[in-house]
């Protein structure tokens, strides 16, 4: 089972509960299904990546505008959204 929490603004917690263990994960506003693979970038403390969530508009996102985006998801990998418990 695999259980989400957010703790705060663009920090979310995923929680596996596996029998007798709890392994706990940070997932970055850039883990996010509309980023394109391999795009993630930084420079110093800065990260970026482009997001493809408008056809045929890509863009340079930063963690920050991937924070407060109402349309981010989980990576197709996981079937949870932010803050949903499984």
């Amino acid at each position: 089972m695999l259980r989400t929490t957010r703790v705060s603004a663009g920090v979310t917690l995923a929680q596996s509960l596996d029998m007798a263990r709890t392994v706990t994960v940070v997932t970055s506003p850039l883990n996010c299904r509309w980023i394109a693979p391999g795009s993630r970038r930084s420079f110093e403390a800065f990260e970026y990546a482009v997001c493809r969530r408008e056809k045929d508009a890509e863009r340079v996102v930063n963690e920050a505008e991937c924070r407060y985006c109402p349309a981010w998801e989980p990576p197709a990998n996981v079937s949870l959204k932010r803050g949903q418990v499984g």
